[in-house]
């Protein structure tokens, strides 16, 4: 199955999708569908970013001495995690 972000990225292109994917019902709730370990590990870091805010969910990941541009990245991840809650919502992941 392609990544989660490719399919989100489409949300925000504007541009229809025609990609065959093996498995398009990310959301359906059943055992094929909801043990996918990308559509589980997104939806845990975007219950956390939810439930204790995203500077929490993100922590020290952005410490490292030689990162530059701190906050453009911020914002990137910040965007990027909004953009993959917008595909879960589309596809009715729980």
């Amino acid at each position: 199955m392609p990544c989660q972000v490719g399919r989100a990225a489409f949300l925000n292109w504007g541009v229809q999708d025609t990609t065959e994917y093996v498995f398009e019902a990310l959301g359906r709730d059943d055992t094929d569908h909801a043990g996918f370990d990308d559509v589980r590990s997104v939806g845990m870091a975007l219950a956390a970013g939810k439930g204790d805010g995203f500077d929490e969910w993100l922590g020290s990941a952005l410490t490292w001495p030689q990162i530059q541009q701190r906050d453009a990245l911020n914002d990137m991840l910040r965007r990027g995690l909004d953009e993959l809650g917008a595909l879960h919502a589309k596809y009715g992941v729980k």
